[in-house]
């Protein structure tokens, strides 16, 4: 009995860690979001742990790939590295646990080059024992795994508060659409709906950026193109509710600068681009395995979790 599980581990091990690394990816993508409506003790442990083994998991699994040399393992475990790199590059909506996480960046550069490595040399190793359609779906996926990782890292700088700072040392002129929430507008200020307190609540971000990160806003720069100081904007008729809710606005975009991919991805004509470009790669690639030929040596095993 006492090698029944050093056996189990022995003959599966690569299987167990990529569905191990799959089940946290897959957590972190369902609860993640939680976090900005504050989540029971017992989740926010959950999250934490999850966080933290997501990387550990992903780079161990990549490790071990990189010296298995069981036959059973080279056939479909060449096409899995490159996914734990997409698994090291997180969910859009968590890149960082704690605001201290985002100053890591240069160890996640660095660990972004060992794991390309590793995985490089998985290719190298084994790239001569799959099918040509299988080896181009694998390079497909290594160049989404990269791609993924390193705008995680992007994401890890821009939010640390000297990215911030810096965001807000140039004034810009605010879009003209604010000129419509000033109260002398045609509505009432406790008449604005949803999308103008978001839009007004994105005019003034500036404002909340330099009380995040200790640095002055040059208050009198910021006009809209009527040329009305910002300072006008303040709404006397707004009732407390509606403050609120514009308060509650601008701190769930701060999160979302912080906290997640949304100021690389998200607010970028780029990341739309790499959204298109990602989903593309990934159906290719999964095409290219479907025709990559007799898939009768494969584990059905394996097979499933691909």
């Amino acid at each position: 009995m006492a090698g029944g599980p050093i056996k189990l581990w022995n003959e599966w091990a690569t299987q167990i860690l990529v569905l191990l690394s799959f089940a946290l990816q897959i957590f972190l993508f369902l609860f993640a979001r939680t976090r900005r409506r504050g989540p029971s003790a017992v989740l926010k442990i959950l999250l934490w742990l999850a966080y933290l083994m997501a990387d550990s998991t992903a780079a161990y699994t990549l490790g071990h790939l990189s010296i298995s040399s069981s036959p059973r393992e080279q056939k479909l475990a060449v096409f899995w590295a490159p996914f734990l790199l997409v698994h090291l590059g997180s969910q859009d909506t968590i890149t960082a646990y704690a605001l201290e996480d985002n100053k890591l960046w240069p160890r996640h550069l660095l660990n972004l080059s060992v794991q390309a490595f590793g995985v490089a040399y998985v290719l190298y190793k084994h790239i001569a024992e799959i099918p040509t359609l299988l080896g181009l779906a694998t390079s497909l996926m290594f160049g989404v795994g990269l791609s993924k990782y390193g705008e995680r890292i992007w994401a890890l700088k821009c939010a640390i508060l000297d990215s911030i700072r810096s965001s807000i040392r140039k004034p810009h002129a605010l879009p003209t659409y604010s000129d419509e929430l000033h109260p002398r507008g045609p509505r009432r200020a406790k008449e604005r709906d949803e999308e103008e307190l978001l839009l007004f609540s994105h005019d003034m971000l500036p404002l909340c950026k330099g009380a995040m990160a200790d640095s002055p806003v040059d208050l009198f720069r910021f006009r809209i193109a009527t040329g009305v100081i910002l300072s006008k904007f303040y709404v006397r008729s707004w009732e407390w509710k509606t403050t609120l809710r514009v308060v509650e606005m601008e701190l769930s975009l701060m999160y979302d600068i912080i906290y997640t991919k949304a100021v690389v991805m998200i607010h970028t004509w780029y990341g739309y681009l790499f959204r298109l470009v990602s989903l593309l790669a990934t159906v290719g690639a999964s095409v290219l395995f479907q025709l990559s030929g007799n898939k009768i040596g494969y584990s059905r095993l394996d097979v499933a979790i691909t």
